[in-house]
């Protein structure tokens, strides 16, 4: 068994737009299976129209909105995590223990919280922000 599926692994790795293709229909037969059995009087067929790519795409008219915001929200916070972590970093190799020792704390403050903590703690704390 364990030598069918490293072939088929590998073969599926060197085909990479047939395993594409396979997951595409995979996925469109969950969703007519879902369709037939649990929600038949769902039509599926109007999903890809223009005005839902649109939005889909850009959101709302006057927002930003859709996968244009996730990719502002994705690049903005990858720009700021590189500055923040890099001067952080820099500040930790510092040899002037006012730049050394807060960047030291934090640091090993952050890397012993476990993320379900900080998702937690967050999930508990968000709504006295609001």
């Amino acid at each position: 068994m364990h030598n069918f599926s490293k072939n088929v692994e590998n073969f599926f790795a060197q085909n990479k737009i047939l395993f594409f293709a396979l997951n595409i229909a995979i996925i469109i037969t969950l969703l007519k299976t879902f369709q037939v059995f649990a929600f038949p009087e769902a039509d599926f067929s109007d999903f890809f129209t223009k005005n839902n790519m649109k939005f889909l795409f850009f959101g709302k008219d006057g927002e930003v909105g859709g996968l244009v915001l996730t990719f502002v929200l994705a690049i903005s916070s990858i720009a700021i995590s590189f500055v923040l972590g890099s001067l952080i970093g820099i500040a930790r190799w510092a040899q002037i223990k006012i730049f050394k020792y807060p960047a030291t704390v934090y640091i090993e403050i952050i890397r012993a919280t476990p993320l379900i903590m900080v998702i937690f703690g967050s999930f508990l704390q968000f709504r006295y922000f609001l």
